[in-house]
C-alpha cells in the first residue's frame, strides 16, 4: 500500500489522483482500493501495464481535517 497525510483547514469537495499499473501471475486483473482513514471509498481492477500505466480518481467530500489518504 501507499499512502499519504493529507490536511484542510476547510471542508469541501476534494480529488485524490494516482496513476496505477498492476502484475498479475494469471488474468485476473489486479484488484486496489482507495481509502481514507482506514475507511475504503472505492475499489477497482487495475489492467494497466508499468509501460502504460492508468490514472485512478477518487471525488469525496470531506470536513475539515487531518486524514490520511491510501492506495492498497
Amino acid at each position: 500500500a501507499v499512502n499519504t497525510p493529507f490536511s484542510s483547514a476547510l471542508p469541501g469537495e476534494f480529488v485524490f489522483k494516482a496513476r496505477v499499473y498492476g502484475e498479475s501471475t494469471d488474468a485476473t486483473p489486479v484488484r486496489v482500493a482507495m481509502l481514507i482513514n482506514g475507511k475504503e471509498y472505492r475499489q477497482l481492477d487495475v489492467k494497466a501495464s508499468k509501460a502504460n500505466p492508468e490514472e485512478i480518481e477518487l471525488k469525496v467530500e470531506l470536513p475539515a481535517g487531518e486524514y490520511r489518504v491510501a492506495i492498497g
